[in-house]
């Protein structure tokens, strides 16, 4: 079994329009198209932690029994909150753990296969995406990095963490999967 934790609480500051995660393309949110992508693959649980506009996220997110949505109330302090708020709510038989970005829409189903198939040979290790020598999200822990994720502080992922461990490297040759909505002119990535 591999979880999920969808990171959405941020505060979408460079995104002029409101929270980047809400705001529609062609009639759907920004949050729903990176959601589908994860409930299409083989990941069995996702957790989404949401902040300041959680009641908003509740409306428009679908009830599905993969999906527990976690309401993070210190989401001013920045993204470690999110992810240990997250890491509490994972089922503790995963072998593994996502930690995902609510805003990239374009990371596919099969991008998510193809990393679990991947560490379902080799999970000692957190795995990694990179796109031309250089260090991607979203990241596959082992569900033993669990507790080394308590210690992230801040508006800081997990990258230090991954950096001070042994970390095993997928490649991708595709950018476009990479790509992410800060701003109002990168909406137009999807045409």
């Amino acid at each position: 079994m591999i979880s999920a934790i969808l990171l959405s609480a941020g505060l979408s500051k460079r995104f002029k329009n409101g929270n980047k995660l809400i705001h529609k393309y062609n009639r759907k949110e920004i949050i729903i198209y990176s959601l589908k992508n994860i409930l299409k693959s083989k990941i069995a649980e996702i957790i989404i932690v949401t902040g300041k506009d959680h009641n908003k996220f509740k409306k428009i997110l679908p009830k599905n029994k993969k999906i527990k949505v976690i309401n993070n109330l210190k989401y001013k302090n920045g993204l470690s909150f999110s992810i240990k708020l997250g890491i509490k709510h994972i089922n503790l038989n995963s072998k593994g753990f996502f930690i995902c970005l609510g805003d990239m829409p374009f990371f596919t189903n099969s991008s998510y296969n193809k990393m679990i198939k991947y560490f379902d040979k080799s999970n000692e290790h957190p795995l990694v995406p990179f796109f031309k020598d250089q260090m991607r999200n979203p990241v596959l822990f082992p569900i033993h990095f669990l507790k080394k994720l308590k210690s992230v502080k801040g508006d800081f992922g997990a990258k230090k963490i991954i950096i001070k461990n042994k970390y095993n490297k997928i490649k991708f040759t595709r950018s476009k999967i990479f790509c992410d909505i800060d701003t109002f002119d990168d909406v137009k990535k999807f045409n």
